[in-house]
């Protein structure tokens, strides 16, 4: 059976609205549209819309577009050329993929730009997650895609992992390790006994601690979730918190460099 990730169908949606945007591309930039929609179309395998295509003016424009001055501005009759012919070719491209598994996105508390395009987006400050180790990086955006696409179970499971993940990487910002330390598992417990130790001596007063304790007792918890599945509501308010606390454990490594930087 042929499989497509639903997400190849949405970028495609995303990329037909370009064509109706009242903006002034360049010659490059609207070659480079054309290219990303012959390209989408060949992986979603729409045969029918390509042949339509190859019929169509489309792939002569595309050809006249590569040849002219890349930096300038594409004349306005031939971007209403463009989008013509791109208009006339959504109603074969919305007959074919009636034959295909379609998934309309439905809204969030989050944006879904956020949750799709630039994860870096639900942080209040983008370094909150450019600067994590790669597995905190991998789960939030997993977990946010899966939200999107109401995967809820899915999205509070990597959602998880990421903040257990990066509650150890601040952690290990603050404890020096030695040549005779010993690579023994902390549990999650464990690692929030040691965060409370670590604000502790920054004198840093919030209700951190607080917010762990509750991603411990009440979703972590097998018992609160023995059917080890969570609603879209549960999965939402999960994101927010580990947000919230992966939030302010950067703006507390952030002091904590500044100070050093002194």
């Amino acid at each position: 059976m042929e499989k497509t990730s639903i997400y190849e169908f949405y970028k495609l949606g995303l990329l037909l609205n370009e064509f109706n945007s009242d903006g002034e591309p360049t010659n490059v930039e609207l070659y480079n549209r054309i290219t990303n929609f012959f390209d989408y179309v060949q992986k979603l395998n729409l045969q029918v819309t390509n042949a339509a295509i190859t019929l169509g003016k489309i792939r002569k424009y595309h050809k006249y577009l590569d040849a002219e001055n890349k930096r300038e501005k594409v004349k306005a009759d031939l971007v209403k050329k463009v989008n013509t012919e791109i208009n006339k070719l959504i109603p074969t491209f919305e007959a074919e993929i009636l034959n295909k598994n379609s998934f309309v996105l439905k809204d969030k508390k989050f944006k879904i730009e956020h949750l799709i395009d630039n994860q870096t987006l639900l942080f209040k400050k983008k370094e909150v997650l450019l600067t994590a180790p790669f597995d905190v990086k991998y789960n939030v955006m997993e977990s946010a895609n899966c939200l999107a696409f109401d995967r809820n179970s899915a999205c509070a499971f990597h959602i998880l992992l990421a903040t257990e993940q990066y509650v150890k990487f601040f952690n290990d910002n603050f404890f020096e390790s030695s040549e005779d330390d010993t690579e023994e598992e902390v549990n999650f417990f464990g690692l929030i006994k040691e965060t409370e130790e670590i604000l502790s001596e920054q004198k840093h007063k919030s209700e951190l601690i607080g917010l762990l304790h509750i991603i411990r007792k009440y979703y972590r918890n097998q018992s609160q979730h023995s059917n080890r599945k969570f609603t879209e509501i549960e999965a939402t308010d999960l994101l927010n918190i580990c947000i919230k606390i992966m939030n302010e454990l950067y703006g507390i490594i952030e002091k904590n460099v500044a100070q050093h930087r002194l």
